[in-house]
């Protein structure tokens, strides 16, 4: 007989309701219960994360126009611009940040869909109080920047535009269909782009009811960004021609800087482009440029230098904007090689030499008080220290947030307690190769030996594509033959393949015991123990995949059927010296779909999931030795001695987040890494501690996007920032991406990419281990 429960869970926060799911009730034990404690709500989902249950959710966040409680202490006071506004016959429940003045007005636009299409509107908006300033025609307009007094200028019907004494001016063009403002100085003064008669398109500078053309020398395209209250003009220009529809862009576009009437290219970092978003009244120009590795970096340009303003560990920044005193604000995050350099990343502010994370200079109360879960970009910056960001709230909804200095001495303390680049006493060691380019670690036991694969140096054939295999929850493909290792007292040990050419070690016990399997993803099962590899055998018929082996000798993995037969994945379990299938259709009942074990701990407690293809219904589940099934709503990762599981779950109304968690008896816990909206939990050890990886979108399931972390005491701690890029480079580490493995005594193993960017593995040691 099938049961259908359905309930509604009320938290403090957020209201989990119609929560469906089918299950086949004859030997079967659940242990289900309402899911308290969570900051967002979480369904059950598959071994290939899609989610089971329906959620809906209701979050509280503090009204727009007013800013959140400042506790003693405080950095910023938190508003949140924008609100729910009827205009004409629509409402704006979102405002998109455009620029910012020294008396704390915003402006940029607001967006809504509409049957008939999209519509954007031109705003002004200060606190709780907006102003629609219209359009020039059509539905569409959008404010770009606004001066001391209250000017506005943008575009709206493919003109420029300036808003003055309540009043929409179109600014006409260079000849040519189209024209864009994009900033305006305390005179007056009026920069930005227009189109000129023979269909070119060219940097303007507007004064005394005039647009003057500021041309493109030996290029044929410029468009200027911003301008200071001395006239000076900054911008981009290179070449127009052979551009594709919709591109903006040119891989030879520089940064400029107009003044006294001349064009002056301002380079690069090394690298082939540059643009520049904004200039001060010093002078000093801020905007992304390439490095001579091809990557987008920040930079400030002063006293006729470009320097390099970081990416705090991560693969690309832009700055945005600059305010008289030289602090600089903009994102960092993933380099997404197009123009804006930055996708979805984290809001900075660069301050006395050093870049800082937004995120981690407000605390995680203050953030959460104000409805922030995180900043992704920080737009602009005025004189007061006021910083415009974008950010999500706790609904996964975009919004616009204003920071306001609380106190001087406040935010310089914390600046100075910001975690520094590197924490003393840890080691980073690269692990190496067995002859080839890269290596990934998945296991390290109490004793620090670690175990993965590792190139040879025998190449696939050309035609073959090379060899397939999963790191950190993504396939990658690799031109090498892999051999399993075992690495131990600084040597890595190729372990003999049983007649194949490619091997992979999962895991590894207290007792040094290994398993894993020959032929790649799907092979044949082994153990090596020692110095001995054994062939554990074809369950089903078929290849097999070892992915656990706990302090007994217990073997837990996974079989699939032979291809000639067909079938589905079933659990393997090795016991009484034979491996052999767990049958999970008593169960799930004949309809049940492949079955996925992920780990097991040394109580032999086996974690994994189901999911049925053709009825898209997936279970994660825990299976004691007694025989029962425990149901929890993770995908699990793994599973250390005191039954703590660790994964990940999907959150927010559609579930399009996806955070790491930790269960143990019915009871979940969101770990808050850093607030990205990905992160995911990989090893647990028996302290409690978790590793896994984190990125700023759920696109960073690609874990060469995303960083490694570790999670103790409470507390969250990148990997990268632990190092240093310093002790990165010296270990020869670009980047440390994913961590896959953590001992009791607090060794971490995972997978990073080195300076020529492949895939190398790692071992991080903490400072207690040192002494």
């Amino acid at each position: 007989m099938n049961h259908r429960l359905s309930n509604a869970y009320k938290t403090d926060s957020f209201l989990i309701a119609r929560i469906p799911f089918l299950i086949n009730l004859r030997p079967v034990r659940l242990n289900i219960q309402p899911l308290s404690g969570l900051t967002l709500a979480m369904p059950i989902i598959n071994h290939f994360g899609s989610g089971l249950f329906g959620v809906a959710l209701l979050v509280s966040a503090s009204t727009p126009g007013t800013p959140a409680p400042v506790k003693p202490g405080a950095v910023y006071s938190i508003t949140r611009l924008g609100g729910v506004m009827k205009v004409d016959r629509f409402q704006i429940a979102t405002i998109q940040a455009g620029a910012l003045n020294n008396s704390g007005q915003m402006v940029g636009r607001s967006e809504v869909y509409l049957a008939t299409g999209l519509e954007m509107h031109a705003m002004v908006v200060e606190g709780a109080k907006m102003q629609d300033l219209g359009n020039l025609g059509g539905n569409r307009s959008e404010a770009l920047a606004v001066n001391q007094a209250g000017q506005v200028v943008g575009i709206s019907a493919n003109h420029a535009f300036l808003f003055s004494q309540g009043k929409m001016q179109d600014l006409n063009t260079l000849g040519g269909a189209v024209s864009r403002a994009n900033a305006i100085n305390a005179a007056g003064q009026i920069a930005g782009q227009a189109e000129t008669a023979d269909g070119s398109l060219h940097a303007f500078l507007y004064r005394d009811g005039k647009m003057t053309d500021l041309g493109a020398p030996d290029v044929d395209f410029s468009k200027a960004t911003a301008l200071n209250d001395a006239g000076q003009v900054v911008g981009i220009f290179g070449y127009w021609t052979n551009r594709k529809d919709g591109l903006a862009w040119h891989p030879d576009d520089h940064a400029f800087l107009y003044d006294n009437g001349k064009m002056q290219d301002l380079g690069t970092l090394g690298g082939r482009m540059s643009q520049a978003f904004a200039i001060n009244a010093s002078g000093q120009i801020v905007g992304w440029a390439e490095n001579a590795d091809g990557a987008k970096h920040a930079f400030i340009y002063r006293d006729g230098k470009m320097s390099d303003l970081g990416v705090l560990g991560w693969s690309g920044s832009l700055a945005r904007s600059i305010n008289t005193a030289g602090d600089v604000v903009g994102v960092f995050g993933e380099d997404a090689h197009y123009q804006g350099g930055v996708a979805e990343g984290r809001a900075f502010l660069y301050r006395g030499g050093r870049m800082h994370d937004l995120n981690s200079v407000i605390s995680k109360e203050a953030l959460a008080a104000a409805g922030v879960v995180v900043l992704t970009d920080a737009k602009a910056i005025n004189d007061r220290g006021q910083i415009v960001c974008a950010g999500e709230d706790p609904a996964g909804v975009s919004a616009t947030f204003l920071l306001t200095p609380v106190e001087a001495k406040a935010l310089d303390a914390a600046l100075a307690n910001d975690p520094p680049p590197a924490m003393p006493g840890w080691t980073l060691t690269a692990l190496g190769t067995l002859g080839g380019d890269s290596s990934h670690a998945n296991a390290i036991n109490d004793a620090g030996q670690i175990v993965g694969a590792a190139d040879t140096n025998l190449e696939y054939p050309e035609s073959s594509g090379g060899r397939a295999f999963s790191l950190g929850g993504r396939l990658a493909r690799d031109p090498y033959y892999a051999h399993a290792f075992l690495y131990a007292d600084g040597k890595m040990q190729d372990l003999t393949v049983l007649g194949g050419n490619d091997s992979e070690a999962n895991a590894i016990n207290s007792s040094g015991q290994v398993v894993g399997q020959v032929g790649g993803l799907w092979g044949r099962p082994f153990l090596y123990s020692d110095g001995q590899m054994s062939n554990l055998g074809y369950p089903g018929g078929g290849l097999s995949r070892i992915v656990a082996i706990n302090a007994s000798g217990q073997i837990a993995g996974l079989s699939s059927p032979d291809p000639q037969i067909g079938g589905k994945n079933q659990a393997a379990y090795f016991r009484d010296g034979k491996l052999q299938e767990i049958n999970f259709d008593e169960f799930f009942g004949k309809e049940s779909g492949a079955v996925s074990i992920t780990g097991m701990n040394d109580a032999g407690w086996i974690i994994g999931g189901s999911y049925n293809f053709m009825t898209r219904q997936g279970y994660s589940f825990i299976y004691h030795p007694e025989g029962w099934l425990e149901f929890i709503g993770i995908y699990s990762s793994a599973v250390n001695a005191a039954g703590q599981v660790v994964g990940q779950g999907t959150a927010g109304p559609n579930g399009q987040l996806t955070h790491a968690f930790i269960y143990r008896n019915g009871q979940y816990q969101e770990l808050n890494i850093f607030g990205a909206t990905y992160s995911a939990a990989r090893a647990i050890n028996a302290s409690g501690q978790v590793v896994g990886s984190f990125g700023t979108s759920i696109a960073s399931k690609e874990p060469a996007q995303g960083h490694a972390f570790v999670y103790r005491d409470g507390q969250a701690l990148d990997l990268n920032l632990i190092v240093g890029e310093a002790g990165l480079a010296a270990a020869g580490f670009k980047v440390l991406y994913t961590a896959t493995g953590i001992n009791s005594r607090g060794q971490i193993v995972g997978t990073g990419l080195d300076l020529k960017g492949h895939d190398l593995a790692f071992r991080l040691t903490p400072p207690l281990e040192n002494k």
